[in-house]
């Protein structure tokens, strides 16, 4: 697998956020992410968003503690025009431009995107001339595509 580097523009995300740490994501009876998911799906939580400028689901990973070996947040949300009008119960953050390695995940989802996430790492493990930044990484889900999932990874 190679992975494309891509520069973005800054861009505005709200949603819902949970902290938690790959310790926890590592075992299904500890995982606080797909409980997660389920919540914002069952709580229609992107109907609640306003001011959407897409239909694309954003799986944020950021605010971490000592990379990936400590917490990080992980938050699900919608793109939006700006972060003027957030609703109660939610957190608007500022993705800000930069550069991001692109990896896919297809097939299963979401077995598939932790097959990715593994690939992830090991990339980084076997290529040290690219470093993670560790600060906005982030899945997007596009419900025309249900069956593709890109992760972008900052970079250094």
């Amino acid at each position: 697998m190679q992975p494309e580097i891509f520069a973005l523009d800054a861009m505005y995300i709200v949603g819902t956020e949970i902290r938690t740490q790959n310790r926890l994501e590592a075992k299904r009876s500890t995982a606080r992410i797909p409980a997660h998911w389920d919540r914002f799906y069952d709580q229609h939580v992107v109907r609640r968003i306003p001011n959407r400028t897409g239909e694309d689901i954003y799986g944020i990973y950021t605010h971490y503690v000592n990379g990936d070996k400590g917490e990080y947040s992980h938050i699900i949300g919608v793109e939006v025009a700006g972060l003027l009008n957030i609703p109660e119960g939610m957190v608007g953050l500022m993705i800000p431009e930069g550069e991001y390695m692109v990896f896919t995940a297809q097939g299963d989802i979401p077995k598939a995107v932790g097959e990715v996430w593994d690939e992830i790492q090991e990339y980084f493990e076997d290529n040290p001339a690219y470093q993670r930044a560790y600060t906005f990484d982030f899945e997007i889900y596009d419900p025309d595509d249900p069956d593709t999932v890109n992760v972008y990874i900052a970079i250094r």
